[in-house]
């Protein structure tokens, strides 16, 4: 009997062997090809910052011709994050996500001063007038254009009071995901003074970089939750 019981043990030895063995040389190939994608993504974010850059630039330069003053602040970053394709609560697959935001803030005096420099900046720049002021806080779209989640330039034009208490200020400014510094320094914006930001997002790239399967239920990130940035042009 203990015979036979050792032979089990021996093949289901053998047999989690080759399960875990299995595994490592999946996921290990599985590794080898996600640097492949990182590189091929990187390479694309590079082919495409090399015209978002100037236009980013360029949209600055024309802000501060058109506000007739020099903003206080100015940056240019590129962001990206890793949304996931699911399936109920299952992760099948993640996704690199990839924008290029600038933003271009000017101090004033006033919230009536904010709002009225607000207006003055022409529509191809700010966006256009809303209908509506629609309100988060401290912040008030003044101006949009382009639509959210889209291949398109979003502009959108803020007006931000200063804080008179323990409330929130204006997450509008935050964006999600991680950040790589293009030019300029990201803020923080002095709570204590009022604004005008205008924020422009450009979308660069979205790619599915697959999973890796550690296990038979769970995905992990390939990229191990580091982006592939790209460079910047020369």
């Amino acid at each position: 009997m203990s015979r036979f019981l050792g032979g089990v043990a021996k093949v289901l030895g053998w047999f989690m062997a080759l399960v875990v063995g299995g595994y490592v040389v999946v996921n290990g190939a599985l590794v080898v090809k996600a640097q492949f994608k990182r590189n091929d993504v990187g390479g694309r974010l590079t082919d495409k910052l090399a015209a978002a850059v100037p236009a980013a630039t360029s949209h600055r330069d024309a802000l501060t011709a058109a506000a007739g003053t020099a903003p206080e602040h100015a940056w240019i970053v590129q962001v990206c994050d890793f949304p996931t394709t699911d399936s109920g609560w299952m992760v099948n697959s993640y996704n690199q996500e990839c924008e290029l935001r600038s933003a271009v803030a000017f101090a004033v005096a006033t919230p009536e001063a904010a709002e009225a420099l607000a207006r003055q900046l022409p529509d191809e720049l700010g966006g256009a007038v809303v209908e509506e002021i629609d309100t988060d806080g401290a912040c008030r779209t003044i101006r949009t254009s382009g639509r959210p989640y889209s291949e398109e330039v979003q502009v959108r034009t803020l007006a931000i009071t200063r804080r008179t208490g323990s409330e929130g200020w204006c997450g509008r400014l935050s964006t999600t995901g991680q950040h790589r510094v293009v030019s300029g320094e990201v803020g923080p914006l002095d709570a204590n003074s009022d604004w005008v930001v205008v924020l422009r997002d450009q979308p660069l790239d979205r790619t599915d970089i697959g999973c890796l399967r550690w296990s038979v239920l769970f995905c992990d990130n390939p990229f191990f939750d580091k982006p592939a940035w790209g460079d910047l042009p020369k």
